[in-house]
């Protein structure tokens, strides 16, 4: 029920056209709204463990307040921090764990040996910032936003976006653990790894065919050099298609995966950041149809193989 009427009321917002709305979540947590948010773009959010219910009205003296504006497609949040801040965050990009004065792209992509773009986009996407004051406190911002965009971190927060209008949550506390254990409190605690997690685990670019990973499974076990698990590189893919199975090669991964298991093995098999172009995959179809829907322009081709 408390759900079905946030998103009215975010809904109603957007239609009227007011200002953006906000309230409290939670103790020292904020959450920001554009005026045109549509709910039904972003629910349910991949970030927080819950929905951020309101539990009451943001303080006048709150010091962090995005401010909204578009330029061309995409969506721009600037939240103002202040020049005597220390910025970490961003996820995992190279060079200095303080992101002060560092532009970091929302791009997942196969990036070997950091050569594209300096290494501002990997493997992994994380719309976080974590600011440090010299008296202690701390304060963390969250742009709860899937969609490309990119993180300019300085006396001023700027998050871009295409695609429709985010949210942003930012934190208060007095200190960056306190922060932490907030942040914790929104997204979830992870849960412990499995025992074989931690074993030994062979792993290379790349085993094919499927007859290549069972002779290797029984050469371990024959030689008794340890190994929990076998790792699938991406040529078990079909053409190099994320969520298939080469026809050829890898045929029948239920039977595979049933000897590995015999041998007492566990498989893994990775799946790149990237979609394959290709008009009649069902994945490449269904994301351009989504992201047509709200910014027209080309289709983004998101990798070329």
């Amino acid at each position: 029920m408390k759900k079905t009427l946030l998103t009215l009321l975010v809904g109603m917002l957007a239609w009227t056209g007011k200002a953006q709305h906000s309230y409290m979540s939670a103790p020292g947590v904020a959450v920001f709204y554009p005026a045109q948010y549509d709910a039904s773009a972003h629910a349910p959010s991949p970030i927080f463990e819950q929905e951020l219910y309101p539990i009451g009205e943001v303080p006048s003296d709150w010091k962090i307040r995005p401010m909204y504006s578009q330029s061309g497609k995409e969506q721009v949040v600037t939240l103002h921090v202040g020049e005597d801040v220390d910025l970490y965050g961003g996820g995992e990009v190279w060079g200095s764990l303080r992101r002060n004065g560092k532009t970091i792209e929302f791009w997942n992509m196969d990036n070997p040996y950091y050569h594209v773009d300096n290494g501002t986009h990997l493997y992994q996407s994380h719309p976080w910032i974590m600011g440090l004051r010299p008296d202690g406190s701390a304060f963390g911002i969250i742009a709860d936003n899937t969609w490309r965009g990119k993180m300019t971190s300085d006396k001023d927060v700027v998050f871009t976006g295409l695609g429709p209008a985010f949210r942003v949550v930012v934190i208060e506390k007095e200190s960056p653990k306190a922060l932490m254990q907030a942040l914790v409190d929104l997204t979830g605690n992870m849960e412990l790894p499995p025992m074989w997690a931690l074993g030994y685990q062979q792993c290379r670019f790349s085993y094919y065919p499927d007859t290549s990973v069972k002779e290797i499974a029984d050469t371990l076990r024959h030689h008794q050099i340890p190994s929990d698990v076998i790792w699938m590189d991406i040529h078990y893919m079909d053409k190099f298609k994320i969520f298939t199975f080469d026809p050829k090669g890898f045929s029948n991964p239920k039977e595979l995966n049933d000897y590995l298991h015999s041998k007492n093995f566990k498989s893994v098999y990775m799946i790149d950041p990237g979609i394959k172009v290709e008009k009649g995959f069902w994945l490449d179809d269904e994301g351009s149809e989504g992201q047509d829907r709200y910014i027209g322009i080309e289709r983004i081709e998101i990798c070329r193989t």
